[in-house]
């Protein structure tokens, strides 16, 4: 579990797989955040693999990649890890990981 800055239009991430959420336009986005968690499930070579609490209605059936770069000078994750194996997609298909 990691802790983030939760942003009101993280609650409108799409089922697009293939969507990165590279954070929000606006840097007083920053500001209006609330705490919350997320599993880190696994990555890729520019995102995290992430599970929310919120169930399979939110994202891509419960998951979504956020982006491992910086957004407005800060990271949207910090100090994650994502233990060893394979993580699977809702559908069962396997998400790349590096």
């Amino acid at each position: 579990m990691v802790p983030l800055d939760w942003i009101d239009e993280m609650n409108e991430l799409g089922d697009d797989e293939d969507e990165i959420y590279a954070g929000p336009d606006d840097v007083e986005a920053f500001d209006r955040a609330e705490g919350h968690g997320l599993l880190i499930v696994g990555f890729g070579p520019d995102y995290w693999l992430v599970q929310n609490s919120h169930g399979p209605g939110w994202g891509n059936g419960g998951y979504a990649r956020f982006t491992r770069a910086q957004v407005h000078g800060r990271f949207l994750i910090n100090d994650g890890w994502a233990p060893a194996g394979t993580y699977e997609d809702f559908n069962g298909d396997p998400y790349p990981t590096i």
